[in-house]
């Protein structure tokens, strides 16, 4: 497994861009001996329900199954792409650590665009690890605590205990967040994380957006002349710019063998950064990652600070 350093968007020309960290499946996947674990089957499982519901034509009561997928698809849409990458990270597909068999030269390459640097994107990594865990790890047990309070709901004739499913489906995905981030930090902390500059990445990052076909010219032409004298919007005035583009995304599915799950956790991640922009809202998702920078910088001194105590034990 690799990791891919996605520049998402930019407050200013000489600013940090913010960064999503995708995980690249190894090229061969590790053969699994026996049937897949529980975990993997129920999710499987839960997937095909939650495909089910939107699967046209479907009919029921009060058009619930409709009503509640694409609810639900807005309210997945709107979960913060950070715990969409996380989520992607697969621990048993990296370095082994702590209990497990460990090989000391068995890195995980961090690849980055080469005018990134090294600093720069170890900087964002160890933010994200730091901020997100303690924050995975609160929501994950605010979900295992609310379930039981949703068992009433199950009375309801005809449709699921929604709430309660929610509630399940949420605890997973904190709990998947939060094992990454934990594993992140490890890695971290024990500096088996390295940054390499790819040629590949930026050669995707810098392809030009294709020409519009005629259809979408047309379209453009008639907003633009329907609404001649509109202002323009504060994000445009500014130098304020989103960094992943519409056309990056199949670029870089296609170039790194990416999953589809991977192709839908980057569009978000790119709508998210779009609506900030509109919103003027990057420089709040900027000084949340230099929060989390703080948090890794202040861990990174006290484990220096415990090493030095126990080697001067030692002595």
């Amino acid at each position: 497994m690799k990791l891919l350093a996605v520049p998402l968007a930019r407050l200013t020309p000489k600013a940090a861009p913010l960064l999503s960290f995708v995980a690249v499946p190894p090229a061969k996947a590790p053969v699994q001996d026996g049937p897949p674990p529980l975990s993997t089957r129920l999710l499987t499982r839960a997937s095909d329900f939650w495909a089910g519901l939107g699967k046209p034509g479907q009919k029921s009561v009060g058009d619930w199954k409709r009503r509640t997928y694409v609810t639900g698809e807005r309210l997945m849409d709107r979960i913060e792409y950070e715990e969409w990458a996380l989520k992607g990270i697969d621990p048993s597909l990296g370095p082994k650590t702590k209990g497990e068999k460990i090989d000391v030269g068995e890195k995980l390459s961090l690849l980055h665009p080469p005018g990134l640097g090294s600093a720069q994107v170890m900087h964002s990594l160890s933010a994200l690890a730091a901020r997100r865990t303690p924050h995975h790890r609160k929501y994950l047990i605010w979900c295992i605590v609310g379930m039981p309070f949703t068992a009433p709901f199950a009375l309801i004739p005809v449709v699921p205990n929604l709430p309660f499913f929610y509630l399940v489906w949420r605890a997973y995905s904190h709990w998947s967040a939060y094992r990454s981030s934990s594993y992140l930090s490890e890695l971290l902390a024990a500096k088996r994380i390295v940054p390499e500059p790819s040629k590949e990445l930026d050669d995707v990052l810098r392809t030009p957006a294709p020409p519009p076909s005629a259809s979408e010219a047309s379209a453009s032409e008639s907003s633009e002349a329907a609404a001649p004298q509109e202002a323009e919007t504060p994000a445009a005035s500014s130098s304020a710019e989103l960094l992943l583009l519409a056309h990056h995304v199949p670029a870089l599915v296609g170039t790194f063998k990416l999953d589809h799950q991977r192709h839908i956790d980057l569009d978000r991640a790119r709508a998210q950064l779009a609506l900030a922009l509109r919103k003027n809202e990057l420089a709040t998702l900027e000084r949340a990652v230099e929060e989390g920078a703080a948090v890794a910088q202040e861990k990174e001194q006290q484990r220096e600070e415990q090493k030095q105590q126990e080697s001067a034990k030692d002595k």
